[in-house]
């Protein structure tokens, strides 16, 4: 062995910083931006609010021309939109270059402390896997998860999602499941309430009080728990009732949403977008004030005209930038509410029973951006429609099978809570005759589906509803 050299021909994708600043400022929502456009005023003299109000936010679905935003570099621009344009791109080679670098960015950030339930799994399968065929696995399954942190769909509908590009089997799609359910929160990608309580029961210490005797109640007497029956189930298990009280103790103590603790607390919720006006000629309002009104202060950049002050200078190009990633984001933001408008227009006109089911990669493909583009664009944003406020992510649901075609899940539970508001006050319908309802509709769902999907509205199962009725 002796050391020699190679050539080595590597193809990769470098992430210039414009563009990473515009990727930052996609996923900020209106507060966010405040914010950090205050920041930037602060730290860049050469920054400024203009003060007149830019009315060209508000705008009809079918208006795509921004308005330019002043003190902008046109050769600069080029390079910008180059840059976005070979990231898009990337979007059509199928190449996996973008989430490398996009990881390799994120470690170089100070990374702040994960507000949602996805953004904390999604750390820690960083910091344990390489971003593989297993990663991509694993990440399909966080993704499913609801805001409970239970799995929403099979482990099979999960792995047909994933064809043709990976093709898991079922032995992959189940140590994937594993790697998830061993991250923190315990009790994360539960199938249903047992499952979930029994790896809280699993995360605790071998030798704590009660574990064994509580795994084989969680396992098949849960329902017994719940009904109150200790002292036939004492019996049946042939335990004392005191040590059998000393396990439910323990039962009770676990949580059975561990995803509920990432939930936002009740708080009144500022819209990012209102949509206004009626059926074909529905209004868009973006609420970026301070964004369509921050300008390159054009008295210092004539001073600065051929001088060689370069600290002044660089304070110059990192204006234009942030003006160019603000209006960057502003024309996506545009497609991507455009084309969403398009897609759920029935839903603006008959509420969430009209909800179509629809996946980010459609508008992705409708809007020529990447899928993490339009992904980071929909995150921690608000809409304001005719039917109330809304997540944006909200009109992302997804798809069920029916016997009349394809619905969503959300429309799918706007019937399920108009049936209950409807059902006879001392008679209420249970899941089946929900489900046999909802089957006579043309709506072909299973009884486990409909009994989960009641439970995520708050809905009490029909032996509650009865007793309070009575």
């Amino acid at each position: 062995m002796k050391p020699a050299l190679y050539a080595q021909l590597k193809q990769s994708l470098n992430i210039s910083p414009q563009l990473r600043q515009s990727i930052a400022l996609l996923q900020l929502n209106r507060a966010e931006l405040d914010l950090e456009i205050e920041r930037q005023l602060e730290q860049n003299l050469m920054l400024e609010l203009s003060e007149d109000q830019n009315t060209s936010a508000e705008a009809a679905p079918e208006q795509t021309d921004p308005t330019p935003v002043s003190g902008d570099d046109a050769g600069a621009d080029q390079h910008l939109q180059a840059d976005s344009d070979g990231l898009n791109a990337d979007h059509r080679s199928g190449s996996e270059s973008v989430i490398h670098n996009d990881r390799d960015w994120i470690e170089q950030q100070a990374a702040p402390q994960p507000a949602d339930l996805q953004s904390l799994a999604l750390a820690q399968l960083q910091a344990s896997l390489d971003e593989g065929r297993m990663f991509r696995i694993c990440v399909a399954i966080v993704s499913d998860l609801d805001d409970n942190a239970y799995l929403q769909s099979d482990l099979s509908q999960i792995a047909q999602r994933l064809r043709p590009q990976l093709a898991p089997t079922a032995a992959e799609m189940q140590q994937a499941l594993d790697t998830v359910q061993s991250l923190e929160p315990s009790g994360i990608a539960a199938r249903n309430l047992s499952e979930c309580l029994q790896l809280q029961l699993e995360a605790l210490p071998p030798l704590t009080p009660g574990r064994g005797l509580a795994s084989r109640i969680v396992h098949d007497h849960l329902m017994d728990v719940a009904r109150g029956e200790l002292n036939r189930l004492a019996q049946h298990l042939g335990v004392s009732l005191r040590r059998l009280r000393a396990a439910v103790d323990l039962i009770r103590g676990l949580n059975p949403k561990p995803g509920a603790m990432f939930a936002a607390s009740a708080q009144a919720v500022d819209p990012d977008i209102v949509i206004s006006g009626q059926r074909g000629a529905w209004q868009i309002q973006f609420r970026d004030d301070k964004a369509s009104r921050l300008r390159v202060a054009a008295s210092y950049a004539a001073c600065l005209r051929g001088s060689g002050h370069a600290v002044l200078r660089d304070q110059l190009r990192q204006a234009r930038c942030f003006v160019r990633g603000l209006q960057l984001r502003q024309q996506n933001m545009q497609k991507v509410v455009q084309a969403v408008i398009r897609h759920q227009a029935r839903f603006l006109e008959f509420g969430e029973a009209a909800m179509l089911p629809l996946k980010r990669l459609d508008i992705a493909d409708a809007t020529g951006l990447h899928e993490s583009t339009v992904s980071r664009i929909t995150q921690n944003k608000w809409v304001q429609t005719p039917w109330g406020v809304y997540p944006f992510s909200s009109f992302f649901p997804r798809q069920t099978t029916a016997a009349t075609g394809q619905g969503s899940a959300t429309a799918i539970k706007a019937r399920i809570r108009s049936i209950v508001d409807t059902e006879p006050r001392a008679r209420p319908m249970s899941d089946s005759a929900i489900t046999a309802f909802l089957l006579k509709d043309g709506v072909r769902v299973a009884r486990r589906t409909v009994s989960k999907y009641r439970e995520a509205m708050g809905i009490a199962a029909v032996s509650r509803r009865r007793t309070c009725v009575a």
